[in-house]
């Protein structure tokens, strides 16, 4: 996982930091592989990074004091799902949605009020909780100058084909 930087809309971009790598997990030789990433910039020069994991299907997420530029090894989160989506909210909480890949198939999203040091699972927001298979997921979350969330995801149901659809909730 590396992050590049352009500063001329996209003509040349550099390598500015590497957030992490992908390594054998040490018990039973499989590969912690990650992929699918997603960055979020907080205040103060803080950053995190989440990351899919499909070993366990836990969250993995990294974390940088120093703007993106260093980064601490990725721990595993609580959190089962993936890829996810992280969203600064305008009360300085941050959302992660992703995709439930196991039964009950769906989209859910929890939150932290501590800039993504936990994840608030007893609160857990299931948007869908009926799809038909693992092939679902990949949302991407905004807030709305109303104050609501819209969360944008592709889902699936029995005897369908994947499609996508939304949802809008104030969290």
């Amino acid at each position: 996982v590396v992050i590049y930087r352009t500063e001329d809309l996209g003509l040349t971009w550099t390598r500015f930091s590497e957030v992490t790598y992908s390594r054998p997990h040490a018990d039973n030789m499989t590969w912690e592989y990650f992929d699918e990433q997603n960055i979020l910039f907080l205040p103060e020069g803080q950053a995190i990074c989440t990351i899919r994991c499909e070993l366990d299907g836990h969250v993995r997420q990294a974390y940088s004091k120093d703007g993106g530029k260093t980064w601490g090894w990725p721990k595993k989160l609580p959190v089962w799902g993936f890829p996810q989506h992280l969203c600064r909210l305008a009360d300085g909480r941050v959302l992660m949605a992703y995709g439930y890949r196991r039964e009950p198939f769906g989209i859910r999203a929890c939150l932290s009020s501590d800039g993504g040091r936990t994840y608030d699972l007893s609160r857990e927001i299931a948007f869908r909780t009926d799809g038909a298979h693992g092939d679902l997921g990949y949302p991407y979350s905004i807030q709305l100058k109303d104050g609501r969330v819209f969360t944008a995801y592709y889902h699936n149901l029995k005897g369908g084909d994947c499609y996508i659809e939304g949802a809008a909730y104030r969290p």
